[in-house]
């Protein structure tokens, strides 16, 4: 995975969420990101590292996601996945 297939799975608004709004490193499998109102796709990705401190986001992640996200997060993650959220968050995983 690299920071452009990344992109791909990010939408802000309905679109590609811009480059220098979020960070991936490649050797960790880690997606970090400050903006709101992302659409975070990772479903089919297993052991990614998730981390937002926007608001009101919506993340999939596969098996053996580690998730951190904000406020009114809503969040479906694999087995064996490690979630901490703020308030408000909905949390569906396996």
């Amino acid at each position: 995975m690299n920071k452009e297939e990344i992109q791909k799975r990010v939408l802000h608004n309905g679109e590609p969420l811009a480059p220098q709004k979020f960070n991936f490193c490649e050797k960790t499998n880690t997606f970090s990101s400050d903006a709101d109102d992302l659409v975070i796709d990772f479903e089919e990705i297993d052991y990614m590292n998730v981390k937002v401190a926007g608001r009101d986001s919506i993340i999939k992640a596969g098996f053996r996601a580690n998730i951190k996200a904000w406020n009114n997060a809503n969040i479906e993650a694999g087995d064996d996945a490690t979630i901490k959220v703020g308030w408000d968050a909905t949390i569906k995983a396996g």
